[in-house]
């Protein structure tokens, strides 16, 4: 005698038929002859149209969607811990920004240091300077004389630089 069930499980069931164990996937009809003595699970198979088999189905459905709602809360945590980390970013950039002294985009280094004063150096200091600065002094110079081809020079690079 012909038999008809569905499988209302959340996965595949078996069931031993006249030509031996079948496994019968999830919300699929199996039909044919059981084995002699063969009692199907009634929580794992019902017969198509019967309420078990509509809330088999549901039940398949709520499960399916509970799985998405799982898949999206993992997406959102993934994606705040994504910002967490650009944020985190972000920070570590403004920080190595902070250690480049000279603004070149490397570690390290360091801004031009103010030019030397000019004011209270003996004759000595300041033909020290202008040789550190590249400016060239005529024997005999005094110190007036010295300042003023310093500054000279000073501002022609100001402008240069500009």
């Amino acid at each position: 005698m012909a038999t008809k069930l569905t499988n209302i499980s959340n996965g595949p069931r078996g069931l031993y038929t006249a030509e031996g164990l079948v496994l019968v996937d999830a919300g699929a009809t199996f039909e044919g002859e059981l084995a002699k003595g063969e009692e199907p699970n009634d929580e794992w198979f019902a017969k198509p149209g019967s309420a078990a088999v509509k809330s088999g189905a549901s039940a398949q459905s709520t499960a399916a969607n509970a799985e998405i709602e799982a898949a999206l809360e993992r997406a959102e945590r993934a994606e705040a811990d994504l910002d967490a980390a650009n944020a985190e970013i972000e920070e570590l950039k403004a920080k190595l920004a902070a250690l480049d002294g000279d603004g070149d985009g490397d570690v390290g280094g360091s801004k031009p240091a103010e030019p030397a004063a000019l004011t209270g150096k003996n004759k000595v200091d300041l033909l020290v300077i202008a040789a550190e600065e590249g400016v060239s002094i005529e024997d005999g110079a005094t110190n007036d004389d010295i300042i003023a081809a310093i500054r000279l020079d000073r501002e022609a690079k100001a402008q240069a630089a500009a």
